[in-house]
């Protein structure tokens, strides 16, 4: 890859995760705007939006919420350095993927300093009991749930592997030749 497409490559991953972010932020806004700090249904025995600050860990777990902030820091730093350690070997697919996951921990970040948690609102307990949350978590959960599509993908496709097969003995070389023991 020359260095002129790997600039642009990069220039297109921070535009992608900027958008991510203003999108995210623009939904909350409205959203608080709209529940007006209560519940507005929105789909009758599915969906509501209710206003909830989630101060604890993701979904609400834990009340305090500094050792998530310390650990959501590590993480999107380790993120950046990846993608941009990385940026001329990953592939589109999974750096799309952890672009999500990191526009995700970005936008719920910027809610933990500047607003004091996440704003979380997306409520679908009239349909099932599960915690209330956000675009940056569907963003968060699909970045995760596609990064492990795809490296499952490019695992099964690779030819350097090395695998033991416990019922007959076969063991994979790096080569991808097999010999039996």
């Amino acid at each position: 890859m020359n260095k002129k497409h790997s600039i642009t490559r990069s220039k297109l991953t921070i535009i992608f995760i900027s958008l991510v972010i203003l999108m995210d932020q623009i939904i909350k806004i409205i959203a608080i705007s709209v529940t007006n700090g209560g519940t507005v249904e929105v789909i009758k025995g599915v969906l509501n939006f209710t206003y909830i600050k989630n101060t604890g860990g993701a979904f609400g777990i834990g009340s305090d919420a500094s050792m998530f902030l310390l650990i959501n820091i590590i993480v999107i730093f380790l993120l950046i350095r990846f993608l941009v350690v990385n940026k001329e070997k990953i592939e589109i697919k999974a750096a799309t993927s952890l672009s999500l996951i990191l526009a995700g921990g970005i936008s719920n970040l910027i809610d933990r300093v500047f607003r004091g948690g996440v704003v979380d609102f997306i409520d679908i307990s009239p349909l099932i009991n599960f915690p209330k949350f956000n675009f940056a978590d569907i963003c968060i959960v699909g970045g995760w749930i596609l990064f492990a599509f795809f490296a499952a993908i490019l695992l099964q496709r690779s030819e350097r592997f090395i695998c033991i097969v416990w019922n007959n003995g076969t063991v994979c070389h790096e080569s991808g030749s097999r010999r039996s023991n």
